[in-house]
């Protein structure tokens, strides 16, 4: 059945009694101009219609806490706004939005992630890592150094050096001429060079020198140290199967042959390096 509209005479507002064809009916108080509408068989079940609707006298253009008054949209985002702003929220739009980084940054504006990461890899950008040959030199400013190349510089090489008998002192075979104890910054290291010089140089013949460890029995060259009739220094081969050394060892320094004319004084070089 259709609705149908009922006007009141009495102006004593909607109808209290209610039959099934009222039932879904529209009444309009003829006094009041108030809408109503049967929205059960029940008295009393009248349904002022205005009051299902957003009265304007309710509309607020500030957000309130009364569950009466309703916001605008204009008033929804400001308020939004007021918030993100409260808990440090920058809105991203295209008027904060920065495509490279401020010289005086701030807190309004917004990078994209793009822009965050293209920076990042400017600012961390190395063209290359450092050779141990690269660190010796000390030139470089763009490569980075690594705990290896370094290890194999001569940043990192101990060198340690013994004065075994005096400058005018002829040379004899024997063995222990000179020790060196091994100190803890060379634990854990190899012996990359060996080398003697004499003050005064001997004739006919080499004379040779070992290295010789003694807390671990045996000798660290593999060549012995030589030094050619006439000249004053040479330098011996490493034996790399026995070139390590540890905090404590005893080095002994040998005299295992003489040129024919001796030569005079004696010291004694030892490199030490990470391998």
């Amino acid at each position: 059945m259709a609705n149908k509209l009922r006007v009141s005479k009495s102006g004593s507002g909607a109808p209290t009694a209610i039959t099934p064809d009222f039932l879904g009916q529209i009444y309009i108080d003829e006094d009041t101009g108030i809408r109503y509408e049967a929205t059960a068989l029940t008295k009393g079940s009248w349904v002022d219609k205005l009051s299902l609707k957003e009265n304007t006298a309710n509309k607020k253009t500030t957000i309130t806490s009364s569950d009466t008054d309703y916001p605008t949209c204009k008033a929804v985002e400001t308020g939004l706004a007021a918030k993100q702003a409260s808990l440090g929220y920058i809105a991203e739009n295209a008027d904060n939005k920065v495509t490279s980084f401020q010289a005086t940054p701030d807190d309004t504006h917004y990078a994209s992630e793009k822009l965050v990461k293209d920076s990042l890899d400017a600012k961390l950008a190395i063209a290359s890592k450092a050779s141990s040959a690269e660190i010796n030199t000390g030139t470089d400013e763009t490569k980075y150094v690594t705990p290896d190349a370094l290890a194999g510089s001569n940043a990192f090489t101990k060198t340690v050096q013994q004065y075994c008998v005096e400058w005018g002192t002829e040379l004899a075979v024997e063995d222990g001429v000179g020790y060196i104890e091994i100190p803890a910054e060379c634990n854990g290291m190899n012996l990359i060079s060996a080398r003697a010089r004499v003050g005064t140089a001997g004739t006919t013949n080499a004379s040779t020198f070992d290295i010789y460890n003694v807390t671990d029995s045996h000798s660290m060259l593999s060549s012995a140290i030589s030094i050619a009739s006439g000249a004053t220094s040479g330098t011996g081969t490493v034996d790399t199967d026995h070139d390590d050394v540890a905090t404590g060892d005893i080095i002994r320094i040998d005299c295992d042959s003489i040129s024919t004319t001796p030569p005079k004084g004696l010291i004694v070089t030892l490199s030490f390096r990470l391998i």
